[in-house]
This record gives structure tokens, C-alpha cells and sequence, in this order.
């Protein structure tokens, strides 16, 4: 269990190195930009990498499923369970069937780059990838998680 909090933390942290180097590309745009008077081009493709990589990989690694918004309906538990295991059902459904079309769109995006770095645009687009893989298998995981009652205003 120490190795799961071990993983936890650094994919927590990866998250924040993801954020602060998008927060940092604004930063240096607005101060050259507004301070300087001469903008910057680069900071463009950076913010555009670590924001996207930090959506998908806080989506697929941080996030646990429990923590996304839900709908709560108002069920008997035994319901709710099989309704939450069609949904899970459906979605994995969903995902396994856009995975080859997420990756050969980002095989097709590594001919373009970015127009100031010059990083291939694939290399942006490829934590879609990782969301794609990892997102199904939170969902399952989540299955096991246990859920919590409504609220009782909420109970007849």
C-alpha cells in the first residue's frame, strides 16, 4: 500500500509540474507582452503542451472517479449498482471504440510541428492517448469503490 501512495504522490506531482509550467508560459507572456512590450512566440507552445498534458493526465491518473461530478439518482442500492455498471459498460464501450481513431490521429499529427518550438504537434496530442487507455480503467476501478447514500432530505 506504501507503493500506491508512493505513485499517487508523483502522479499528483507530475500534475503540479504540469500546471506550473502553463502558469509560467502566461506569466512570461504577460510580462514580455505588457512589461516589455515585446511578446513572446514560444510561450504559446508551451502553454498549449502542458495545458493539454495536464487535463489528460490529471483526467486519466489523478482524478479518482469518485471525485468526478455525478448524477445521484434517488434508487434502491441494488438498482443504482447495476445502472452504475451499464453506465461503466457503456463508456468503456465508448472509449475502447475511439481508441484507434485518437491514436492514428495522433500518429498523423506528429508530421506538424508547433509554429515557434517546433515540437510535433503528436508529442501534444498523445496524452489523449493515455486518457483514452487510462480513463476506461478508472471507471472499472471506480465499480469497486464503495458509493455513498443520498442525502436523507433526499429519502422517502
Amino acid at each position: 500500500m506504501q507503493i500506491l501512495g508512493l505513485l499517487r504522490r508523483i502522479t499528483e506531482g507530475i500534475g503540479v509540474l504540469l500546471f506550473i509550467a502553463m502558469f509560467a508560459g502566461f506569466a512570461a507572456q504577460v510580462v514580455s507582452r505588457y512589461v516589455f512590450n515585446r511578446p513572446v512566440v514560444w510561450s504559446n507552445d508551451v502553454i498549449l503542451l502542458a495545458f493539454i498534458w495536464w487535463f489528460t493526465w490529471a483526467a486519466a491518473f489523478v482524478v479518482r472517479s469518485r471525485d468526478h461530478i455525478a448524477f445521484g439518482a434517488v434508487l434502491p442500492a441494488k438498482v443504482r449498482k447495476v445502472a452504475a455498471g451499464i453506465a461503466v459498460a457503456l463508456c468503456v464501450l465508448g472509449f475502447v471504440r475511439t481508441l484507434p481513431g485518437t491514436v492514428d490521429y495522433v500518429r498523423f499529427m506528429f508530421g506538424q510541428t508547433t509554429g515557434a518550438l517546433e515540437v510535433p504537434i503528436g508529442f501534444i496530442f498523445f496524452g489523449f492517448i493515455f486518457f483514452n487507455i487510462a480513463a476506461p480503467i478508472q471507471l472499472v476501478l471506480g465499480l469497486r469503490e464503495p458509493r455513498g447514500e443520498p442525502p436523507q432530505e433526499f429519502v422517502e
